[in-house]
């Protein structure tokens, strides 16, 4: 974390942050990740930006015919009373999950040929608040999954440290990403995904969403809201209903357009054109 007071780094060395990780992951009680992961936060800060991506960002769910599903809010956040535990969200509390790109998408809810799929296509109304976990490792490789000035940005920053603070900067954003990109993450019921969401979203209360790297779909990212939030500042682009007729290793996936939505009247009803 920057100490303004000092014009500094708070930085921990990167052989006990590999201690750390150790404890944090060999437990599995809430308190102590709690507590472990507050005292983390208080030197880990992820990049905070109001973000403009310019493409549009994806949701898919699969239906059971090319029909797909008659209003939006089936292709949105399921009601608080069949909402389990997830990566960034509690019981009964609703998120709503997007994907980069649209094969990201295809890939989050496993689809395989045959399958037919309801996607919608979401671009932003208003630049949100997000903070970005991941971007920081991506930038120390010379890569970056949503904005590139930012990371040019930060590799700058990051070339010019010294070696032992690099690697502890670096290090600290490739936990944060680890715990929320984890494939095995259910098997914990997402015990240290969900907190450190709490704790994050505690600490930076107007926080729209977090960026974090795809679970499925290396390369790419996810986007995690609450719902409210994406009624405010987002709006639906695309709607589709595909087959998908081939996937792929690496995230590929070949389909088929079945269906083309026009527009959803004042109910959410979607009215198709084809």
């Amino acid at each position: 974390m920057y100490d303004k007071e000092t014009n500094t780094l708070k930085l921990v060395d990167v052989d006990f942050l590999e201690k750390f990780r150790q404890e944090l992951f060999n437990s599995s009680d809430p308190q102590f990740v709690e507590e472990k992961l507050k005292w983390f936060l208080s030197f880990y800060e992820p990049i905070n930006t109001s973000l403009s991506y310019n493409q549009l960002h994806w949701r898919a769910r699969k239906c059971s015919n090319k029909d797909g599903f008659s209003f939006v809010h089936e292709l949105l956040a399921p009601p608080a009373d069949l909402v389990r535990p997830g990566r960034m969200n509690e019981a009964n509390d609703p998120m709503l999950y997007l994907s980069g790109a649209a094969n990201t998408a295809l890939s989050e809810i496993e689809a395989q040929p045959g399958d037919f799929v309801h996607m919608i296509g979401i671009s932003e109304l208003s630049n949100p608040s997000l903070l970005m976990v991941g971007e920081i490792v991506n930038a120390y490789h010379g890569n970056a999954l949503f904005n590139y000035s930012i990371t040019k940005d930060v590799k700058k920053v990051i070339n010019d440290m010294p070696p032992r603070v690099m690697k502890s900067f670096v290090y600290m954003d490739a936990l944060a990403s680890e715990i929320f990109r984890d494939k095995n993450a259910s098997i914990s019921n997402y015990l240290y995904s969900r907190i450190l969401y709490k704790l994050l979203k505690g600490r930076y209360p107007s926080l729209d969403g977090i960026v974090y790297p795809s679970v499925a779909h290396e390369g790419s990212a996810n986007i995690a809201l609450k719902p409210n939030i994406f009624f405010n500042k987002f709006s639906i682009e695309v709607c589709i209903v595909v087959k998908v007729v081939a996937r792929y290793s690496y995230g590929f996936f070949d389909m088929d357009v079945i269906r083309k939505a026009t527009s959803n009247d004042s109910n959410g009803l979607i009215v198709w054109s084809v």
